[in-house]
């Protein structure tokens, strides 16, 4: 490859997945692409030019990356420039100051690095020596719903990726239960582990005890249920519920054509997604004044007592146009109601899109889910726990984009959760950003 199309890419930090095909023996899934733009003086592709590209880039760098490895996420010495050719190039983060580089160490590789790109050859990233090996605990409401489930997965296969971490997982033996999820997080304040990641059956209830880990100095991302009145936590990982329930209302609104009869069959109370989902359900109403909203009654976010609570709704109410569920198993328990007496053409839609609610969605006996993906969240938060137990700036919120599953797209979401492809750091936070 010449030197002309090496460097006329952008130079930019790839937050989880390499490209295709290309593997280091130094990192493991963060790294570095050797991308850059403007470098107008390797035009012509011959060792004069690649000559001048490499002082242009060596003039011009002040940063240096720091980048998973294998063992441990230890500082390799890849470099970056800033302004190349008068052009800005994208943030990166700062160097460990956990791991310091000796200023020769990093010049010496600097100018490797400066060298393969701009001679087309691939650079030797040499890691530093490990550091230790990482222990994260891992909090999930419950095994009931499926979706914490994955939220596990999703946590041991960013971990897998990463390498030298480790999950411990706090697994609830009760639903939703505060008492012991706060045990849980007591029993983890003593033994100490570089990070939690947690997220609340109570957002209000277990502020107390995941405030005293974090006053013990141990690092705490909430992801999945945000707990606003929590002090000091590294990041909040999850979904808007408000904004998830609203447009996936709005959508079977649509489809009503703005005129029907519904019910709700909202989450447990006290739970953090409870109020503000049926706050998107009030506000997408507004917008529809021809729906009619006769019922709504809790399911606890579980199938059982969904179809118990809609099989009391449908002896009393003789028309119901369409149910507008929480989530995806009080959907099912929905449909199962709906389908004994016999008043299928009654639309569903759930939220989750976990896998017996995508079937059904295929099948066309569910209209619609909007994505939560606890997996993708817990995914996300252990990168963003090694991030920041690196000294990598996180950012406060990350959100995740709504995506709404439909006979039409429902594809992608049929395949098992630990197959689906899992999401993109640095392109997560760039949607964030365009989204304002």
């Amino acid at each position: 490859m010449g030197a002309r199309n090496i460097l006329t890419k952008t130079l930019r930090y790839a937050g989880v997945s390499a490209p295709r095909g290309e593997k280091s023996p130094c990192i493991n899934k963060m790294f570095l692409i050797g991308q850059s733009e403007g470098f107008d003086q390797a035009a012509s592709g011959s060792p004069t030019s690649a000559k001048s590209a490499i002082h242009s880039l060596l003039a011009n760098m002040h940063q240096s990356i720091h980048v998973g490895v294998n063992s441990g996420w230890s500082t390799v010495t890849s470099v970056v420039a800033d302004r190349l050719g008068g052009r800005t190039t994208t943030p990166v983060q700062r160097q460990s100051r956990k791991d310091p580089m000796d200023r020769r160490v990093f010049l010496k590789h600097s100018l490797a690095a400066a060298t393969a790109i701009a001679l087309g050859t691939r650079p030797k990233i040499v890691a530093a020596q490990p550091a230790k090996a990482l222990t994260i605990e891992l909090f999930i409401r419950n095994l009931v719903n499926p979706v914490w489930t994955y939220a596990g997965l999703g946590a041991d296969r960013a971990a897998q990726e990463i390498g030298g971490v480790t999950i411990a997982h706090a697994t609830p033996t009760k639903s939703d239960d505060v008492e012991e999820q706060t045990r849980l997080v007591e029993d983890a304040i003593a033994k100490k582990p570089d990070g939690l990641v947690f997220s609340p059956v109570d957002f209000k209830a277990l502020v107390p005890a995941v405030q005293k880990a974090i006053d013990a100095k141990i690092p705490v991302i909430v992801y999945a249920n945000d707990m606003p009145d929590l002090r000091g936590a590294v990041s909040y990982i999850g979904a808007e519920d408000e904004t998830i329930q609203y447009l996936v209302s709005k959508y079977l609104f649509a489809t009503l054509g703005g005129k029907g009869k519904i019910v709700y069959l909202e989450g447990t109370p006290h739970a953090a997604t409870t109020v503000p989902r049926k706050n998107g359900l009030s506000r997408s109403l507004k917008e529809f004044p021809g729906i009619e909203l006769l019922a709504s009654q809790t399911g606890l976010y579980q199938r059982r007592p969904a179809l118990d609570v809609m099989q009391s709704l449908l002896t009393r109410l003789p028309t119901i146009d369409a149910v507008v569920c929480a989530n995806d198993e009080m959907a099912i328990g929905a449909v199962e109601a709906l389908t004994a007496a016999g008043r299928e053409k009654t639309l569903v839609v759930g939220i989750d899109c976990i896998p017996d609610a995508t079937v059904l969605i295929r099948d066309g006996k569910i209209l619609a889910s909007a994505d939560f993906s606890p997996h993708d969240q817990a995914y996300l938060a252990v990168i963003a726990m090694v991030k920041h137990l690196h000294d990598e700036i996180v950012p406060p919120r990350i959100i995740m984009p709504v995506k709404i599953a439909t006979k039409l797209n429902v594809a992608s979401w049929l395949m098992p959760v630990e197959r689906r492809p899992p999401p993109v750091w640095f392109e997560v936070l760039a949607a964030q950003k365009k989204a304002g």
